[in-house]
Parts: structure tokens; C-alpha cells; sequence
């Protein structure tokens, strides 16, 4: 009998699995916050250790245009490192569209463009891509959620 107690308690158990989280909802609340700069609300939707990748556009220097810059890197390891982060990022950055691009570039796509050079962690994120519509040049924001619908970082173009 308590085998087959055991058996029946198992089967519950690996029914009760929850589905895996659309990481666009979460992505745009959290773009959403970051517009309000609502530090609070952003760092609710994020884990630790939380990664900001900024690379800024500069002018090509053969002057034919733009080309992204040199990449600024910061992590953030614990609660209040992520809360000071993000109040930097929230100064800064402005995305005019809070709904993430529909059909935009596969993951191996932003991997290998924007993200190129990035630490592997970025490769185990779910991407959820937004532009922010400013100037000349393509400017964008890429949401990094994890598995369980946390946001685990953010690249700034």
C-alpha cells in the first residue's frame, strides 16, 4: 500500500507543473516601470544577480555613419546593488514603444548582433526585444527573463 501511495502522490506532483511564463508580459511590465521609473516596480519583476549592458552608438571613424561603441557591463549581486542599478538605468533610458517588436530577430540573431560578445548568461535568457525610437541610428532595448518569468537583465542601445 505505500507504494502505491507513493505512485499516486508522484503522478499528482508531475501534473501539477506549472507552464513555463511568456516572458513578453513580464518583459513589458517591466519596460512599463522603467518608463514610469519606478525603481520599486522594476526591481519587484527582477532576480539577482541582474545584468545591464549598455553600448552606445558613436560616429564611425571613417565619418560614414554610426557604428555601437565600446560595451559597458555591470552586475548587480544583491537587493540593493540591483535597486541602485536601475535607478541608474531609469535616469537614462526612455523606450517609446512598451510593447516588446512582434516578429523581430530570432535569438540567435540578437546574440550574434547587439549581444555579440555578450557573457554566455545571455544565451539562457528568453529575449524580448524593444526599440526605443530616437535619432538617427536603431536604438533598442533587449529584456533578458529567465525561466520562471523574472527579469535577469537588460541591454541599452
Amino acid at each position: 500500500m505505500p507504494l502505491r501511495l507513493f505512485l499516486v502522490a508522484c503522478l499528482v506532483l508531475c501534473g501539477c507543473q506549472s507552464a513555463p511564463v511568456e516572458p513578453g508580459p513580464v518583459a513589458g511590465s517591466f519596460v512599463q516601470a522603467l518608463n514610469a521609473k519606478n525603481v520599486e516596480g522594476m526591481a519587484g519583476l527582477s532576480v539577482t544577480p541582474f545584468r545591464y549592458r549598455n553600448q552606445p552608438w558613436e560616429s564611425a571613424p571613417d565619418g560614414s555613419g554610426f557604428v555601437l561603441g565600446k560595451v559597458e557591463d555591470r552586475v548587480a549581486n544583491g537587493p540593493e546593488e540591483l535597486r541602485a542599478l536601475l535607478q541608474d538605468v531609469s535616469a537614462g533610458v526612455q523606450v517609446e514603444d512598451p510593447a516588446p517588436v512582434q516578429n523581430g530577430p530570432s535569438k540567435p540573431d540578437l546574440l550574434n548582433g547587439p549581444l555579440n560578445g555578450a557573457p554566455l548568461v545571455w544565451s539562457e535568457m528568453n529575449l524580448v526585444l524593444f526599440r526605443r525610437g530616437e535619432g538617427d541610428v536603431e536604438h533598442v532595448v533587449i529584456v533578458g527573463v529567465d525561466a520562471t518569468g523574472k527579469v535577469t537583465g537588460i541591454y541599452v542601445n
